[in-house]
């Protein structure tokens, strides 16, 4: 279990993307990437489908 909060959950499952995108080979070179993570839980960033969706475009975790 990589947290109880639903954030730390969601910054477990970002740093494992980021680990992967590391590892390509064709990536190896001097180039930057960064990865931006959006995410919202029910229900306390909303109740509907909406509300979530919007609450997901808000840039949470950001990764260089």
């Amino acid at each position: 279990d990589p947290g109880p909060q639903p954030g730390e959950r969601v910054a477990t499952l970002a740093r494992a993307v980021a680990d992967e995108v590391a590892k390509d080979e064709a990536l190896n070179r001097k180039l930057r990437i960064g990865l931006v993570f959006g995410y919202a839980v029910h229900p306390a960033d909303g109740g509907g489908r909406r509300e979530l969706l919007e609450g997901a475009r808000v840039a949470r975790i950001h990764m260089v």
